[in-house]
This record gives structure tokens, C-alpha cells and sequence, in this order.
């Protein structure tokens, strides 16, 4: 488990990207700032993840609650995807062609391995966030232990974890904090933010997609999208059912983001609502000025993180 667990934290906290823009706080601290891992700058000092999570990644939070809690502990217990989305996904309800297709999904979906590069879905909105929350504190604590500011602790518990608050209060194993250093604050976007990356930089953008339709469409009658329209359109009618598909899949828009638009809709910092459409929505519905609303997780939604460094301020 420690083995696959840092392997994990070695591919996904990498590193962050060229070192581009500084960082100036109310009280004067300055500091120079680089593109988070995995993520494209949308603008000054803001980030998005390229692609929607996907199952690898949103693995490596679960393994460090069940390695730093235990398997029996809430804390562990509260990062697990909920699988049975895919039971009670629409097309799965009295539909004995497609039934056993969704139980075999509820069963693998998030099994290691399987389907790794697929968008997580199954997740809530508190989980979502919760998430976003310990990215930022795992990368900080790369960043730290690579300057030398904090020792490497391989086998972390819950009296020991490292968070943002303990080491800037000085808590963390009572090492001095530079809070000139600043920290990734990792969230779900707003409806606003999600739209600006959405939409994309060029004004030959097409303004309900944020690409240059022109340049990606498959057909004259199709769209680059993994939505409703896509999986069933006449040339693609094989009899079976498509669902998600992995990251990367379509084209990415002139910042550098992948399905922006279709294969899961994204959970926005506004609870309950979502952006973007999926692949059970409708080409009408996953329009940039869209949303779609939930109640509870989904096996059509799932989210993307985006990021601001910041200063500690007392």
C-alpha cells in the first residue's frame, strides 16, 4: 500500500509547471508563481485542470484517508465513490438490454485499474470539495518538503498529518512556517469562473461551446462532444450504449481544457448545479450558458478543480 500510494503522489504532485507570474498580498508579501500540476492557466493567477478527474487521480485521495485513518475510519469511509449511481442511472430501470451493462459498471467502475482514465463520477458536492481541499494541502506539502521546510514523514496518522492550518499556526512537528511561501488554494469553480474557462480565448470560438467548430466537427452533422447526440448519431448505430469515455477523448479548447463541453457534466461551486452537460444530456442542454441540476451524486456528473495561490494572512 505505501508503494502505491507514493507512486501515486509522485505522478499526480509533480513538479508544477514554467515559473511565469508573481504574486503580490494586501500586506506587500511577494512571491513568484507557477502553473499547479495538471493544470493550464486561464488567467492571472488562476488555474484549471486540464481534464475532468479521473478515477487514478481521485484514487489517490481514498488510499491516503484509508492509509492515514484506516479503512474503518469515517474519514475513509467518506472519500469512497458512491457506485450504485450506475444502478439507478435512467436507461438502467427496466431495461433488460442494457441492465446488466450497469451492474457490471456499479461493480468495476472505480475498481484500481479498470477504468483509470474515465471521469470519477459517483461523487457528492461535499466530497468534491473536501477534495479540492486536500490536493491543496498534498501539494503544499510536496512543495515544503522539496525546499527542505518540513521533514519527509512516510507514514503519516491522524495525529501527524500534515494541513495547511497546523503548519502556518506553527503546529506542524512545531516547525517555524515561512509564510512568505504562498499555498494552492484548490476549489470547484464558480458558475462564472467555469464559463470564462468554457468559453476559451479566440473570438472565432463558437460561443455556445468555446471551440472552433469549423475545425472539430467529425461530420457536417455531428459535434466533438461526448453528448446524447454523439453516441447515438446514425453513422455510429452499433446497438450498444455509450457511456463515458476517457479524458482526452475530444478536442481541447485554446486554453488547453479537455471536454469542457459533454462526457460528465462539472460540479460549480454553486451546490447543485453543474455545467457542461454529459453524455445523457442533449446538445441543447450542454451549452456553455446551460446547467444541469442534482440532488445527489450521479453516474453522468463529476468535476474539475481549479486553483489561485494565496498568501496565509492571519
Amino acid at each position: 500500500m505505501k508503494i502505491k500510494f507514493w507512486l501515486l503522489c509522485s505522478i499526480f504532485f509533480c513538479s508544477c509547471g514554467v515559473q511565469k507570474n508573481r504574486i503580490v498580498s494586501p500586506s506587500g508579501k511577494s512571491a513568484s508563481i507557477k502553473t499547479p500540476p495538471i493544470m493550464v492557466e486561464i488567467d492571472d493567477n488562476f488555474y484549471a485542470d486540464k481534464t475532468e478527474m479521473n478515477n487514478f487521480n481521485y484514487e489517490s485521495f481514498v488510499i491516503w484517508a484509508e492509509r492515514v485513518y484506516g479503512k474503518n475510519s469515517e474519514q475513509y469511509l467518506f472519500t469512497l465513490p458512491d457506485t450504485a449511481v450506475w444502478l439507478r442511472t435512467p436507461l438502467a430501470n427496466g431495461n433488460e438490454k442494457f441492465a446488466p451493462l450497469f451492474e457490471k459498471l456499479a461493480e468495476v467502475y472505480f475498481q484500481p485499474g479498470s477504468l483509470r482514465n474515465f471521469p470519477v463520477v459517483g461523487i457528492s458536492f461535499e466530497q468534491a470539495k473536501a477534495y479540492c481541499h486536500w490536493r491543496g494541502e498534498r501539494v503544499l506539502e510536496y512543495i515544503l518538503r522539496t525546499k527542505k521546510e518540513i521533514p519527509i514523514d512516510t507514514l503519516p496518522n491522524s495525529e501527524t498529518v500534515f494541513t495547511i492550518e497546523k503548519y502556518y499556526a506553527g503546529k506542524y512537528y512545531d516547525i517555524s512556517p515561512d509564510k512568505n511561501i504562498p499555498y494552492p488554494e484548490y476549489t470547484l469553480p464558480t458558475i462564472a469562473e467555469w464559463e470564462k474557462m468554457a468559453r476559451g480565448k479566440s473570438p472565432k470560438n463558437d460561443a455556445n461551446f468555446g471551440i472552433d467548430l469549423n475545425k472539430n466537427r467529425l461530420t457536417e452533422n455531428s459535434f466533438p462532444f461526448n453528448i446524447y447526440e454523439y453516441a447515438h448519431r446514425p453513422e455510429r448505430d452499433t446497438g450498444q450504449l455509450s457511456i463515458t469515455m476517457p479524458i482526452f477523448s475530444f478536442p481541447q479548447n485554446d486554453f488547453g481544457v479537455y471536454e469542457v463541453i459533454g462526457n460528465v457534466a462539472e460540479m460549480t461551486a454553486t451546490k447543485g448545479i453543474a455545467k457542461g452537460g454529459s453524455w445523457m444530456h442533449r446538445l441543447d442542454e450542454s451549452k456553455i450558458s446551460s446547467y444541469q441540476t442534482y440532488k445527489e451524486p450521479a453516474s453522468w456528473l463529476g468535476f474539475r478543480c481549479v486553483c489561485r495561490w494565496k498568501f496565509y494572512e492571519e
